[in-house]
């Protein structure tokens, strides 16, 4: 059965902004600063945490995590597909990474990001981890902290991209 407007189940933050027919599933979570664009899906269990954009047309598969609540932005353009159990735009693992500064993603269009990925977002305020358009992250695909991965990049199965890769 098709989700139609938001589950009763899901807690959706008081300044949650969520365009018009956007379709939230049982048991989401979105964060006060997050931005659902127009006919995006989120399936069972999905966190959209901190100043998080999802772009129209994007849908994220069950129980994945998608921004952070952390200082800093977490930002997805149209029509990406993140996988099950994924986690974009979690704080980076840079040890010189401080905490209470901010952090940012950027992701383009048209991504298919698979089931466990994981990306990153930036070592700091003035950097940027990116994501271009039309790549395919297949499943369990790690993306560090300011990387730059191009258009149309397809990354394999379990591979690793540490901080700061251009690829």
């Amino acid at each position: 059965r098709e989700l139609l407007g938001v589950h009763p189940s899901s807690l959706i933050g008081e300044n949650a902004s969520i365009a018009p027919g956007a379709r939230i599933g049982p048991f989401c979570v979105v964060s006060d600063d997050a931005v659902i664009g127009p006919n995006c899906e989120l399936g069972a269990g999905v966190h959209i945490l901190g100043a998080t954009t999802l772009g129209a047309d994007c849908v994220v598969r069950s129980h994945a995590v998608v921004g952070s609540p952390e200082p800093g932005t977490t930002v997805l353009g149209r029509g990406n597909v993140v996988g099950a159990h994924a986690v974009v735009g979690a704080v980076c693992a840079d040890k010189k990474h401080a905490p209470a500064l901010a952090s940012h993603l950027v992701i383009g269009d048209g991504n298919d990001i698979r089931e466990h990925a994981q990306i990153h977002r930036s070592s700091g305020p003035d950097t940027v981890t990116k994501i271009g358009s039309g790549c395919l992250l297949m499943g369990g695909v790690h993306v560090g902290h300011d990387c730059a991965v191009g258009d149309g990049v397809v990354v394999s199965n379990n591979a690793l991209l540490a901080g700061h890769v251009v690829a």
